[in-house]
């Protein structure tokens, strides 16, 4: 064609149009996690065919990476399906006339079906008492699609709250007895475990309704009443499983009939007659619904004949004289609950062994000086005795009075804060201590022995002068004459050494500070005094001296110093040097008097080639012009001395130890 006209036509050879297979570009199987009881389902996804043909597919299904040619559709039956196996298809999509590639899908494996839910409730129905074990009972059982055994775990809850028994679960489907209490709510999940999975839950659930509480026994007192006892009844073994309240019903039985008047523990004696017969019933109650126990009843008692009180009686005259004779008076006549008439039996005693029986009186013809007697009185009612009445022991004695104690002489002074007052007195009388001090007045009382002496100790006040006299009260209550007096005064400042002998010699000085070095570093003050009866004081002192330091420093600090600085007056002091016998004495030309001051300390006297320092404590090493600097250090006794012709007091000393400048 020219684009005016056609030309001739020309045949060409010819060619078959042919068909084109279709793609997928998915295949897929779901569920992702099937269960032995899931058909597993394929799914294709992106099918194309350029030839337009209708979509269609064949599938190949594998088995634990076996083909299994039985199934070709795209549904693999849950019938041919077990825990654990993998499963995954082949989509392979044709057209009717040719098949595509075949496109793989992922494997999925079955996973393990869970047991089923059981039905349960909870034993015993419908409302447990706290007492009662409780049991999870299975009505209807689990099963499992695998075929595992099962076992059942328990979830025990008491009031919402998690109840380990002994774990949270447990495989326990029972509360003991004991365990729940009164008002809980109780609620069990039982769920059934194949080993890998727990199943659903079966749930029950009971509320705890009150208990009623029980008794042991109930005992009565007395056990033997007679009519002047109220009766006391005792419940024993209260029990009641929710902790409740101890609360009872009370009645009351004489002889054999309810007494409704009397519903407390205690029966009055005002209602009760010899030979009656008593019991008491309890019912335990602790006021809630369904709180009434069991009731216990006590042992029947009978009550017995009520004895005659016992009569208060005395012996006359008192204090008896030797030519006196005694009476058994009644002072207050016995009493009888059954109203009955009461007689009386006397017996009287001696502190000798002596008795006569069936007497009132006692003629004096039968006492001896300083014999003690009593009598008794016992009553009776016809049908008993009664309770035995007792009077107090008279001793026979003269009127006159007891000779004034002597007190023995005591110190004037002391450190101590109190006195041991000995002395005389006549035998077992009772001595009555009469002290003042400065500020106030006071007795004390005790007794003389049976040797006729006494020792009674008195505490004293510091700083303040006491002073105490006594008399004697004898077993007739004659009193004696003042004896003498006896003055002490407790020392203001006292002996801190004091006692056992401590520091009274050179043999048990005091010895209580460390070795005291030469560079003044320490002061040892020492505050006492030396009374009445005191051997004396003695102190022991060590002293050190540094050599080296002394070289060093071209002086020799050792001075050794003990100064009385306070006591002056009365007190002075020897030293002995390396030793406490009189050859060791210091400065012993004072033997007799003692010294105030004492200083032991180098001095260069000039007794070498050199001339006089100016400072006489130079000293040196190995120096032709100086004194060797050598160990002054020592061991000092120091005995204090009190002036012999000063009256006795309690002034005291000071002493002032030291070493070094």
């Amino acid at each position: 064609f020219d684009g005016i006209a056609e030309g001739d036509a020309v045949d060409s050879g010819s060619k078959t149009i042919e068909n084109t297979p279709p793609t997928i570009s998915g295949c897929t199987v779901g569920p992702s996690l099937p269960r032995t009881g899931d058909d597993i389902l394929a799914s294709t996804s992106g099918w194309l065919d350029p030839d337009g043909d209708g979509e269609q597919y064949n599938y190949r299904w594998y088995r634990n990476n076996s083909l299994d040619s039985s199934v070709t559709t795209s549904t693999y039956p849950s019938s041919k399906t077990q825990r654990d196996y993998d499963i995954r298809v082949e989509c392979i999509p044709t057209d009717g006339i040719d098949t595509g590639p075949a496109q793989p899908s992922g494997t999925v494996t079955v996973i393990n079906t869970t047991p089923t839910q059981p039905q349960v409730h909870i034993e015993p129905q419908p409302n447990p008492l706290s007492t009662q074990q409780l049991e999870a009972v299975t009505d209807v059982a689990a099963t499992d699609a695998d075929g595992d055994p099962i076992n059942y775990l328990y979830y025990w809850t008491v009031d919402t709250y998690g109840y380990p028994n002994p774990s949270y679960p447990s495989q326990n489907k029972f509360i003991a007895t004991g365990v729940t209490t009164e008002d809980e709510f109780w609620l069990v999940n039982v769920v059934a475990y194949d080993g890998i999975e727990e199943g659903p839950a079966g749930t029950a659930s009971v509320q705890i309704i009150n208990s009623p509480p029980s008794l042991s026994l109930v005992a009565l007192s007395p056990t033997t009443p007679n009519t002047s006892d109220n009766i006391v009844s005792v419940p024993m073994g209260w029990s009641d499983p929710d902790n409740d309240d101890e609360n009872y019903l009370i009645n009351w039985y004489r002889n054999g009939i309810p007494d409704g008047a009397e519903v407390t523990d205690t029966y009055p004696s005002s209602k009760t007659q010899r030979g009656d017969m008593l019991k008491a019933r309890y019912t335990p109650d602790d006021g809630k619904v369904g709180g009434v126990g069991s009731w216990v009843e006590s042992a029947e008692i009978e009550v017995l004949n009520a004895k005659p009180t016992a009569p208060q009686i005395s012996v006359n005259p008192f204090p008896p004289d030797e030519d006196d004779n005694l009476t058994c008076t009644m002072d207050q006549l016995s009493t009888d609950a059954d109203g009955d008439g009461i007689t009386y039996k006397y017996n009287w005693y001696s502190t000798l062994g002596d008795s006569i029986l069936d007497s009132q009186t006692v003629s004096w013809t039968h006492t001896e000086m300083g014999e003690g007697w009593y009598c008794t009185a016992m009553p009776n009612d016809g049908v008993d005795d009664g309770y035995l009445g007792t009077s107090n022991t008279v001793y026979i004695q003269d009127q006159d009075a007891p000779a004034p104690p002597v007190i023995d002489n005591i110190y004037g002074y002391r450190n101590e804060t109190s006195v041991t007052l000995t002395g005389s007195c006549e035998a077992n009388c009772e001595i009555d201590f009469y002290c003042s001090d400065d500020n106030d007045s006071w007795e004390e009382e005790d007794d003389c022995s049976g040797g006729g002496v006494f020792s009674h100790a008195v505490l004293l006040d510091t700083g303040e002068t006491t002073s105490c006299y006594a008399t004697c009260t004898d077993l007739g209550d004659n009193t004696s004459g003042n004896s003498n007096t006896v003055s002490t005064q407790t020392c203001s400042v006292t002996d801190t050494y004091e006692g056992a002998g401590y520091g009274d010699s050179s043999g048990n000085p005091v010895d209580e500070w460390a070795t005291m070095p030469d560079n003044g570093s320490q002061t040892v003050t020492v505050s006492a005094n030396i009374l009445e009866g005191d051997a004396g004081d003695w102190y022991l002192m060590s002293t050190s001296d540094n050599v080296n330091a002394d070289i060093s420093a071209g002086i020799d600090y050792y001075d050794f110093q003990v100064e009385v600085s306070g006591g002056s007056s009365l007190y002075t002091v020897l030293v002995y040097y390396n030793g406490s016998t009189p050859g060791h004495t210091e400065c012993s030309n004072m033997w007799d008097v003692g010294y105030t001051d004492y200083n032991d300390y180098v001095y260069d006297r000039l007794d070498g080639s050199h001339g006089a320092p100016n400072d006489r404590r130079y000293c040196s090493s190995g120096s032709s012009w100086r004194n060797n600097c050598n160990n002054m250090g020592a061991t000092y006794y120091i005995e204090v001395l009190r002036d012999p012709e000063a009256p006795w007091s309690c002034e005291d000393y000071e002493l002032t130890i030291s070493n070094g400048s």
